[in-house]
């Protein structure tokens, strides 16, 4: 109650300013499961009260809710995603899919859009690094995907601040998505990266698909799997930020050109009824050059 509308501003922002650092630079570290999950639930609970008071604390609370959001997760989905590969990539994937809808109807997620509601532009960039470190170290499905789908919003709601440093957040996704296991964490870094893009400098980010192409052909590129995700990142880069990739036309089109007749995978000849049709590394160039 010390912390909700109808305190006085002055009680709100003394209690928030003792009370959350207590909570998530002590609480939230405990050894503990238990201590943990019951700071957890006070942290969510005291951000739900507070409302518009959290803006001074979300560079520091995002990062923190982000993190949480995997140890928060029903342990038993997690061992369910480890079978699912055993049942299919489709089992695989479903099961990601499903992960992520319960996280984005979690509490959690709720005081996070709470957050980006209240977050001025001064918060929001002295979240990034830790933002950008997420993307690459983050632990936890729910905690990756999540760290994308809010960087996104970001670039959304605060798109001049977002441009200052749109090149080195999209060079960090171009990492996070090669290192990447999980097909549906590779789709939100991608939609990601494609937010980002419409913010990005033409020059830069001609030079980061040319550097990511050199690779795509060179050594480094001749997984079948590897391949594909760059070329599945061209084509979401392309599908939803067409004025920026349009820019850059002369650094990916070629590629694409080529590339839509590449030859289908060792993995892919057996498919009853599908030799006379395009491999799926070709149908994605394909949907890349369109």
């Amino acid at each position: 109650r010390l912390a909700d509308a109808k305190a006085p501003a002055s009680t709100a922002e003394e209690l928030l300013g003792s009370v959350l650092p207590l909570l998530l630079e002590t609480g939230l570290q405990q050894a503990t499961e238990e201590v943990r999950m019951l700071c957890a639930r006070q942290l969510l609970k005291l951000c739900q009260c507070a409302g518009d008071r959290l803006s001074a604390h979300t560079a520091r609370l995002v990062p923190y809710l982000l993190e949480n959001l995997s140890a928060m997760e029903d342990p038993s989905l997690n061992y369910l995603q480890n079978l699912a590969p055993s049942a299919g990539s489709s089992a695989a994937e479903s099961v990601e899919e499903a992960r992520v809808k319960l996280v984005r109807s979690s509490d959690c997620s709720s005081v996070l859009a709470q957050c980006l509601k209240v977050m001025d532009e001064r918060q929001a960039e002295e979240a990034l690094p830790a933002l950008s470190a997420l993307l690459v170290r983050g632990t936890g499905l729910p905690t990756r995907t999540a760290t994308a789908h809010f960087l996104m919003q970001l670039a959304q709601a605060q798109p001049l601040m977002i441009k200052r440093h749109a090149m080195a957040l999209l060079r960090t996704l171009k990492r996070a998505i090669l290192d990447e296991t999980s097909a549906y964490a590779r789709r939100a870094y991608a939609s990601c990266a494609a937010a980002l893009a419409r913010s990005a400098p033409a020059e830069p980010l001609g030079e980061l698909l040319r550097e990511m192409l050199e690779r795509y052909v060179g050594e480094a590129g001749t997984a079948e799997e590897e391949r594909f995700v760059m070329a599945s990142l061209v084509a979401e880069l392309q599908r939803s930020a067409a004025d920026a990739m349009s820019a850059v036309a002369v650094d990916w089109l070629p590629m694409a050109f080529v590339c839509r007749h590449e030859p289908r995978w060792e993995s892919e000849m057996d498919v009853p009824g599908a030799r006379g049709e395009a491999g799926k590394l070709a149908a994605v160039w394909e949907g890349a050059f369109d």
